[in-house]
């Protein structure tokens, strides 16, 4: 298996997408005046900070291990065709 602990750095482009697009889904959210329309922006803007975490925790593990938890499943599927 190849080693790719530098890809796990990678990781902080979607983060900081995830979290800028959630800050702005929140600043909508705050000046709306319909409850349900604010719920709803706080609901989308925790479920991108738990994809932000997510993605963290994979970078996180890609940099500790070296390897992707997908990359054995790649393989595999290359050496079908």
């Amino acid at each position: 298996m190849p080693k790719i602990n530098i890809l796990g750095l990678a990781a902080i482009i979607p983060i900081t997408m995830f979290l800028t697009i959630s800050f702005f889904v929140l600043l909508g959210a705050e000046k709306t005046e319909c409850a349900n329309l604010k719920k709803f922006g706080k609901f989308v803007a925790v479920m991108l900070w738990i994809c932000s975490a997510f993605i963290c925790a994979l970078g996180i593990y890609v940099l500790i291990t070296g390897s992707h938890p997908a990359l054995p499943l790649m393989e595999y599927l290359f050496s079908l065709s």
